[in-house]
């Protein structure tokens, strides 16, 4: 689908081949914006190499999650790519809680996102690593 630019998945039931087909295809993508709400929890394998494909699509700029049961490797993943990503705005609501180590990881990939200006968490169970890091990298990021 070569004009597709808004990804909405809401409570799907989606395969792990349907997040590797699109971290092989993502650099060839014109989407532009992933709403992502609820649906069973995404595996570890999966949630890899979701985040892969956020970091390497070329248009993308908006990431909203909400209520996504993502396994702490979506966030290792996104802190290798994240200095790829071209997202301009992350908004996160709800969901389980992120464990210590994907939370520093999340935040050292927040501070490293080139284009990033908008970071939005809501009711997000994020550990206390999250913010250790998120001040230790602080000065490198662009979020406003």
């Amino acid at each position: 689908m070569p004009n597709l630019n808004t990804l909405e998945l809401e409570d799907a039931r989606i395969t792990d081949d349907f997040y590797l087909a699109l971290a092989e295809s993502a650099s060839g993508t014109m989407l532009e914006s992933i709403k992502h709400y609820g649906g069973p929890g995404i595996s570890a394998a999966a949630s890899e190499a979701y985040a892969k494909s956020i970091c390497t699509m070329p248009n993308l700029k908006t990431l909203e999650l909400e209520e996504v049961k993502i396994a702490d490797d979506f966030f290792l993943a996104l802190k290798a790519s994240a200095s790829g990503a071209r997202l301009e705005s992350i908004k996160h609501y709800e969901g389980p809680g992120i464990s210590a180590a994907a939370s520093e990881a999340y935040a050292k990939s927040i501070c490293t996102m080139p284009n990033l200006t908008t970071l939005e968490l809501e009711e997000v169970k994020i550990a206390d690593d999250f913010f250790l890091a998120l001040k230790a990298s602080a000065s490198g990021a662009r979020v406003l």
